[in-house]
């Protein structure tokens, strides 16, 4: 890829995207399970569970801990249609 992008997919489907040395998404298919919490003002945690029964556990959040983070989830798509 170009410009230093670089995905790495999985026989699952998942996909570890790289833009240069630095991982920059996850996208993750056949999800069974996910855990998003907040942690503290700039700090959150996820946990997933695929369907092939691997465990991860992702941590996140600001640099500068005084920083406040955000958080917030939209309903995309009900059954492959756009949500009302």
């Amino acid at each position: 890829m170009t410009n230093g992008h670089r995905v790495d997919k999985r026989s699952d489907g998942t996909e570890f995207r790289h833009y240069g040395d630095e991982l920059d998404e996850i996208v993750a298919r056949d999800v069974k399970f996910l855990h998003f919490e907040q942690m503290g003002e700039s700090q959150f945690w996820m946990s997933i569970e695929l369907a092939n029964g691997e465990q991860w556990a992702i941590n996140f959040g600001a640099e500068n801990e005084k920083a406040k983070g955000y958080s917030f989830a939209e309903l995309e798509y009900i059954h492959g249609e756009l949500a009302p």
